[in-house]
């Protein structure tokens, strides 16, 4: 494994503890999740706009879209209702 891929995990798992660290610490935590979600999709959106106008996804991956950001949504609001006391 490359340096920069041990850099990425390592960075990945800090972010990932302290955003749980974060909510569990919150008293609302599902709009602190939420509120972090939205935040990193601002960030990763022109890296998304770039990416779906120089090559645009196929009628296929349009479903795999779709079925991912519900899939998520399930899955954030599961989490969130789980650290709610």
């Amino acid at each position: 494994m490359t340096g920069l891929a041990v850099a990425l995990v390592l960075i990945s798992a800090i972010a990932h503890a302290s955003w749980n660290l974060m909510v569990r610490r919150s008293n609302k935590p599902e709009l602190t999740n939420w509120m972090m979600a939205t935040c990193g999709a601002l960030l990763a959106s022109p890296i998304a706009v770039y990416m779906f106008l120089t090559n645009p996804p196929s009628s296929v991956g349009w479903w795999y879209i779709l079925l991912a950001g519900r899939i998520n949504t399930v899955t954030f609001r599961w989490y969130t209702q789980s650290r709610e006391d």
